[in-house]
């Protein structure tokens, strides 16, 4: 996330390939932070946030891969691929906020786990 912030803040020279290198690594930083908490969560509500945010997170990682390998090989990134490319995000990320769609349940044993429905 400190790497995001660098190149934001210092990445005047390389307009174009900014903000989705950025997406690209606060998702990044955000979904390993979120598996961290989850591994260590010993309450179940909790957990299950957490999971459902790191799954979100996921999902941020590629969309911000994907803006970030289209600007990098030089390709323009219009407003038209922003928004389309966000689609399948907005509504996977949907799905994992509406309880027991995406994840059916968490399981705090020792190993936490989730189960996917």
């Amino acid at each position: 996330i400190l790497l995001a912030a660098v190149v934001f803040v210092n990445g005047a020279n390389q307009q174009r390939i900014r903000i989705p290198f950025v997406i690209f690594a606060v998702s990044t930083g955000l979904w390993s932070i979120g598996i961290s908490l989850f591994v260590a969560a010993t309450n179940e509500a909790f957990a299950a946030t957490i999971a459902g945010f790191y799954y979100i997170a996921a999902l941020a990682i590629a969309y911000g891969f994907f803006l970030f390998s289209r600007a990098y090989t030089g390709r323009s990134v219009h407003e038209s691929i922003w928004s389309l490319a966000g689609l399948p995000l907005i509504g996977i990320a949907t799905l994992v906020l509406l309880p027991n769609v995406f994840i059916e349940s968490v399981s705090i044993n020792g190993s936490n786990s989730v189960t996917l429905g």
